[in-house]
């Protein structure tokens, strides 16, 4: 549940974190607005001895909470992947806005991947999915089980794109 984790991890402590419905009436307080960011470089998969999935990316994340509980994410996630192994970088990018509902849902709408090979070739993951209060995937797009289904293995599928 990305919306949670990241809510919770900015110290937002209002019902949407807790996953809890307030029991308070609604009232016109204005909405609780929090902007980061950040610099990402990390390892994000491998693809074999030495041949790692390296991420240099701009993320920016504004989170709103709103008096009901509700909460919006706005996710830009700007930057490349680097395969080490075959020295290829691509462009990738992610624009998403989250949504986290009083029940614990949460819905998931944007473009969740798009990965652009140098020299032609690479990948757009747009759509949306709505995710249960426990976790569990209630619906998605056709063409989203990349990131969702555990079946499917993102990590290859870059590997794959970037094998040079």
């Amino acid at each position: 549940m990305l919306i949670r984790s990241i809510i919770a991890g900015l110290g937002l402590t209002t019902c949407v974190a807790s996953g809890v419905a307030s029991t308070e009436p609604a009232t016109a307080a204005a909405p609780e607005r929090f902007t980061e960011v950040e610099q990402v470089h990390e390892t994000v998969g491998t693809c074999g001895p030495g041949d790692n999935l390296v991420v240099d990316a701009t993320v920016t994340e504004a989170v709103t909470i709103f008096s009901s509980g509700r909460g919006t994410l706005h996710l830009r996630y700007i930057g490349t992947i680097t395969r080490t192994g075959t020295g290829v970088v691509a462009k990738y990018s992610e624009k998403q806005r989250d949504f986290a509902f009083v029940d614990g849902s949460e819905k998931v709408v944007g473009l969740l991947g798009h990965l652009v090979v140098p020299g032609g070739g690479g990948f757009a993951i747009a759509g949306n999915a709505r995710i249960g209060p426990d976790g569990t995937l209630i619906s998605i797009t056709p063409g989203l089980e990349a990131l969702f289904e555990p079946e499917q293995n993102f990590v290859q599928i870059v590997c794959d794109a970037l094998s040079g």
